[in-house]
């Protein structure tokens, strides 16, 4: 965040700002100037709070860039996990159909087996 004022030019425009003299009655001219000097003081501390909290903000930027970054190098290794979680149990089940098949053939070579002992 930058700000758009030139904030020197504008400092020094409150701080050189002259009134006229011309007049019979009004402000006295040490009291405007104190004024000024005040309002340019509380204006430099604003200007140097607005640039510190910009500092932070980049700072907290940056930060959470690296996080977002780390999040998704996570998800990317949960993606890759599940998808091996996946394939076990494609697996598993794949592992449990052969076992059953193995079960019903040594059923069936059982019977032959038995069929043939009879005869």
């Amino acid at each position: 965040m930058k700000n758009n004022i030139n904030v020197k030019k504008l400092f020094d425009e409150i701080l050189d700002k002259k009134f006229s003299k011309n007049m019979v009655s009004g402000y006295d001219p040490l009291e405007v100037d104190m004024f000024l000097d005040n309002v340019r003081g509380h204006l430099v501390t604003l200007h140097n709070s607005i640039n510190e909290l910009d500092g932070i903000i980049r700072n907290k930027e940056e930060e959470i860039n690296k996080l977002q970054q780390k999040l998704a190098t996570k998800e990317e290794v949960i993606r890759k996990q599940q998808y091996t979680i996946d394939g076990y149990i494609k697996d598993g089940y794949q592992n449990q159909r052969i076992v059953k098949e193995i079960g019903d053939l040594r059923a069936s070579i059982s019977e032959l087996k038995d069929g043939k002992n009879k005869q």
